[in-house]
């Protein structure tokens, strides 16, 4: 799923990092690390993606390929960017209650 700023791109007006960011269920981290799937690299500089692992299946809430607006703005409302902020309130306000 995918998370951070990648999703709140997706959600928003707000560019993404240069390294993409997905959700995965802490869970299956075991299952993704036997297979293969989940390789740890040697530092930030190399990375390919971060990953979130979240206490509860982000699939369960998601919006498509896309973690769903309220876990969003829970994941990313103690930033200190201002510019974050300013999309977090953005991002709530499209919500249906």
């Amino acid at each position: 799923m995918v998370a951070g700023l990648t999703a709140l791109e997706r959600y928003t007006s707000i560019a993404d990092d240069r390294v993409p960011t997905f959700a995965l269920w802490r869970n299956r981290v075991p299952t993704g690390m036997e297979r293969g799937d989940l390789d740890v690299g040697d530092g930030p500089d190399d990375a390919e993606a971060a990953v979130e692992f979240w206490t509860y299946d982000p699939v369960r809430l998601a919006d498509g390929d896309c973690v769903d607006r309220l876990s969003l703005y829970l994941s990313l409302r103690d930033t200190a960017d201002e510019r974050v902020r300013k999309e977090l309130v953005a991002l709530l306000e499209g919500m249906e209650w």
